[in-house]
């Protein structure tokens, strides 16, 4: 993930006056895992949507399909290349194209396998 991902994140988390250590108990994390992680440590997939979740940041299933859709058509892949390249089956992938959002976590990794930008997925709250 990168920096200014991993920047909005904690943006997020301190506009909502949410503490590094609230973050970890909401999520299920430790305070040194957060803090590792908005210092440049990457998360695990499963820890990365448990903070997503926490400070209920959703993905973006409209641009999560088009990118999904966009590389597979850049890769010249079929369903079942993507699936084996991201690590999910081939009807997950499916259904990701065609809006069927699946769980944060298996967006996660979708989006880690393939490379897809993290910072454009995101369902960002919009700024008052």
């Amino acid at each position: 993930m990168d920096e200014k991902t991993i920047s909005k994140i904690k943006q997020v988390r301190i506009s909502s006056g949410i503490s590094a250590r609230r973050l970890g108990k909401l999520s299920g994390l430790s305070t040194t895992s957060i803090c590792n992680f908005e210092n440049g440590k990457p998360l695990s997939m499963k820890s990365l949507a448990m903070v997503l979740d926490a400070l209920e940041l959703r993905i973006n299933e409209k641009v999560f399909a088009k990118l999904l859709k966009d590389k597979r058509k850049n890769l010249d892949a079929t369903l079942e290349k993507i699936g084996r390249l991201s690590g999910v089956s081939h009807s997950i992938i499916h259904k990701a194209e065609h809006g069927a959002l699946p769980s944060i976590k298996t967006c996660c990794i979708i989006a880690n396998g393939l490379a897809l930008p993290f910072n454009e997925i995101i369902g960002w709250p919009k700024k008052s």
